[in-house]
């Protein structure tokens, strides 16, 4: 997908939506290191200390979840859908990870991006 950028702002309340939905996202973190952590799960919350926290099941007491903290650090956020995607796998990768998707780029190279239905 192109990086359609979008404001903090802006992917505050797509993350706000995801939350109070409970839409089932899948998230995808890469740390500065190349260290991965993937779930499928639910915005579980945010906040000013933990930033996102993505949890198995809704509220955040699953028994997996990590949280990426998204304040008080620059980032750059994009949105896209599945137009977005390659013609030929777009359909087989909107079906296993979702239509949309919700990324965040961070100075210090980490990477977070949540993928889902809406």
């Amino acid at each position: 997908m192109k990086r359609n950028i979008i404001s903090a702002d802006d992917a505050g309340s797509l993350l706000t939506k995801l939350l109070e939905e409970r839409i089932r996202v899948h998230a995808l973190f890469i740390s500065a290191s190349g260290s991965r952590a993937t779930l499928d799960g639910f915005v579980g919350s945010i906040d000013e200390e933990l930033g996102v926290t993505i949890s198995e099941r809704p509220p955040s007491s699953g028994a997996g979840y990590f949280s990426v903290p998204i304040f008080n650090r620059p980032f750059e956020s994009a949105y896209g859908d599945k137009r977005e995607l390659p013609e030929a796998s777009r359909e087989s990768l909107a079906k296993d990870f979702g239509e949309s998707m919700l990324a965040f780029w961070f100075e210090d190279g980490e990477f977070f991006v949540l993928t889902f239905t809406l």
